[in-house]
């Protein structure tokens, strides 16, 4: 730092102490900023209405009362579900441990599985609430934030898949978590970190005669002037402001690794993690060192894989089409109506409002001064505050400027003036807000190639846009809602019309999703739901020792999943099934005469027999009812097949998001969603070998 540079210091120094002379004699409380700056909040409150605390409660204790009570609809669960919550006791599966790890502690206090999988979801649903609300508060305000969590509540697709034994919802979980904070470094980046050309300062004695009120911030009585802990130097009218993005690095690399032992989907938050590292390196910013050691957390990842195998490449691969050409084309059609189907997963009055948000940003919470945080124990409305020891302004020292607090000039006296858009920030620099647009941005292009690539068409792959396009929806309801009670925006009769048109607006936003979100519930709580039940019935009514055969399929060498895990039997893929898929090479003729005399055939082809006394069990979800038939025909002519008493089952749903499908090749495709109003009915029939 230069002479003159710390003369300035010195003299700023002076200046600030003698402001805070008697400060422990005769204190003045100033309103704290912006709540997402400064971590000593205790919460909000409206005039009159709840404190932000009380609203975060009632809607954790209502998402966990509403999740719970539907926790046990679904009849059925899907095969990765399965593969995720037992893959500690196979060789076979490629997730990441994160998810089977916590069903496992949940296991341990004598929990069925599936219900301590679906346990995992809904808790972690609930604690979703906690980083939506933090980070549309601090992006565009307390309505904003209120209406961002309502939409969560009552959002179709976090209900739905909130109920089923899968990663997603608490991959969604620790990766909301980690954007929240990686928006939280990049806001404090924008923060000060020099001033009038002065180097910051990282550390400094406290001025004397600051009283410490509540950890990192400290009241300068006298002078009614809030800093943050850390240290400053003023420089002849300059204020540094120490920057703590570092610190929120270090939480966001944390949920980043987590995510990413979640679901491998987590990986596109390194880039992030890496580039805000070198942001915060570059301004030595405060942690950054702690920051730089989180990062051999993502060692875990290659750790695991070493231990485990990364199956998903393979999957890619097969899902490709004949030559580049077509494949490309089949990534831009799902990548396509990917985008189609956004505003029918999240409603389309959810979607309106996402699009006023994104267009028009956050509000700014301005119109009188509604909101201040709690000090010292006292909440409410400050409109105004005495001055003390008479008005004397500087036309140099610090100033401090709260987002829905006031600002305040230093020197032995106040001067209060209107409420500022953003805080904290300090004098000269621009408001910092939380870059949730250019985030939104990055994620829905990362999720969306990726998704197309991997050729699955399933409304969960959109569950990482969910916060951020919610959290843009809540700012647009902010905003609508600002527009139809504002005397200063609003024509008188706007602001009439907007008695009765504003609550039916907010009413139908909040009701279709809900309405939605229960009639996927209900309509689609059967998937698989006849597999299950036949599987029930093996456990009950067969012998341990009876092996079972299924023609469920899932990859190459993994099948028969979720009738082994229903029955707790050994199950395995009929042999025949293998057979036939051999013939696919002969010519037709060639292949009907084998098919017509199939008991010789395969015994002369080697396809091994089923023993007797095996169960098997065909299932029209693969391959259709006529697939089925072929098959039982086909068996016929080798085994005497004998039905089980009581042993066909029926399910029934409707695929409002995209389900599994009665017709084959329709399944985890686009025209599913054509399909969406048409029942699909699936059997199940269970046959004994004499």
């Amino acid at each position: 730092m230069s002479q003159s540079a710390e003369n300035g210091s010195l003299k700023g120094e002076a200046g600030i102490r003698a402001a805070f002379q008697g400060a422990a004699d005769n204190p003045v409380r100033a309103p704290a900023g912006n709540q997402a700056h400064h971590g000593g909040a205790r919460g909000r409150a409206l005039r009159g209405g709840p404190s932000d605390r009380s609203l975060i409660l009632g809607f954790l204790l209502f998402n966990a009362i509403f999740r719970l009570a539907l926790i046990g609809q679904n009849a059925g669960e899907y095969t990765d579900g399965i593969l995720q919550i037992t893959q500690f006791e196979r060789a076979d599966s490629f997730w990441p441990p994160l998810y089977t790890a916590l069903v496992w502690v949940v296991r341990m206090m004598d929990v069925e599985a599936i219900l301590a999988g679906r346990l995992v979801a809904v808790a972690s649903a609930v604690l979703l609430v906690l980083p939506l609300w933090s980070l549309a508060r601090s992006w565009s305000g307390r309505r904003a934030a209120l209406f961002t969590v309502a939409l969560y509540t009552v959002s179709p697709l976090a209900l739905r898949w909130s109920l089923h034994v899968m990663t997603d919802v608490p991959f969604l979980l620790f990766f909301h978590l980690a954007c929240a904070a990686l928006l939280r470094a990049a806001a404090r980046l924008k923060g000060v970190e020099r001033v009038d050309g002065v180097d910051r300062v990282d550390s400094m004695d406290r001025v004397d005669g600051m009283d410490s009120t509540d950890g990192d911030k400290f009241v300068a009585p006298s002078g009614g002037f809030v800093v943050p802990s850390g240290g400053f130097v003023v420089p002849s009218g300059g204020f540094v402001a120490p920057s703590d993005a570092g610190r929120q690095l270090v939480w966001a690399t944390l949920w980043a690794v987590l995510a990413t032992l979640t679901r491998y989907q987590g990986l596109m938050l390194a880039p992030l993690v890496l580039w805000v590292l070198v942001l915060v390196c570059r301004r030595r910013s405060t942690g950054r060192v702690a920051a730089l050691v989180m990062q051999t957390l993502w060692l875990a990842l290659p750790a695991w894989l070493l231990y485990q195998r990364f199956g998903h490449i393979g999957q890619v691969a097969e899902r490709t089409g004949v030559g580049w050409a077509q494949t490309l084309l089949n990534y831009w059609n799902l990548f396509e109506m990917f985008i189609y189907i956004l505003p029918y997963a999240v409603t389309l009055p959810v979607f309106v409002f996402f699009v006023i948000g994104l267009v028009r940003g956050p509000v700014d919470e301005v119109d009188g001064v509604d909101e201040v945080d709690e000090v010292d124990g006292v909440d409410g409305p400050v409109d105004e505050v005495d001055e003390v020891g008479g008005p004397v302004k500087r036309e140099t020292g610090p100033t401090y400027k709260g987002r829905e607090g006031q600002q305040c000039e230093g020197g032995e006296g106040q001067t209060w003036k209107e409420p500022t858009r953003e805080g904290p920030t300090w004098e000269g620099q621009s408001p910092a807000r939380p870059p949730v647009r250019w985030l939104l941005l990055y994620v829905a292009l990362a999720v969306l190639v990726a998704q197309s690539v991997f050729q699955s068409f399933l409304t969960r792959y959109l569950l990482p846009l969910l916060p951020l396009v919610l959290t843009c929806a809540g700012a647009g309801m902010a905003r609508a809602e600002r527009f139809f009670t504002s005397e200063e925006r609003a024509p008188s009769a706007w602001r009439e019309a907007g008695r009765w048109l504003l609550p039916l607006v907010v009413s139908v936003t909040i009701i279709w999703p809900l309405g939605f979100g229960l009639a996927s519930v209900f309509l689609q709580r059967e998937a698989f739901g006849d597999l299950y039940a036949a599987g029930r019935m093996i456990h009950d009514r067969m012998p341990p020792s009876a092996k079972v055969y299924s023609n469920e399929t899932y990859k190459k060498n993994m099948n028969a999943i979720k009738i082994a895990f229903a029955s707790q039997h050994q199950a395995e893929l009929i042999p025949d099934i293998q057979g036939i898929e051999d013939l696919g090479s002969l010519p037709p003729s060639q292949r009907r005469g084998i098919l017509e005399a199939w008991s010789e055939a395969a015994d002369a082809r080697g396809v091994r027999r089923m023993e007797s006394g095996s169960v098997v069990a065909l299932h029209s979800a693969y391959g259709g009812r006529d697939g089925v038939a072929f098959l039982e025909t086909l068996l016929s002519r080798r085994y005497k097949l004998k039905p089980v008493p009581g042993g066909y089952f029926e399910s029934r749903l409707v695929p409002l998001f995209p389900d599994i499908m009665q017709e084959p090749g329709t399944h985890q495709n686009p025209l599913a969603w054509g399909l969406r109003y048409q029942p699909q009915e699936f059997q199940t029939r269970l046959y004994v070998i004499p």
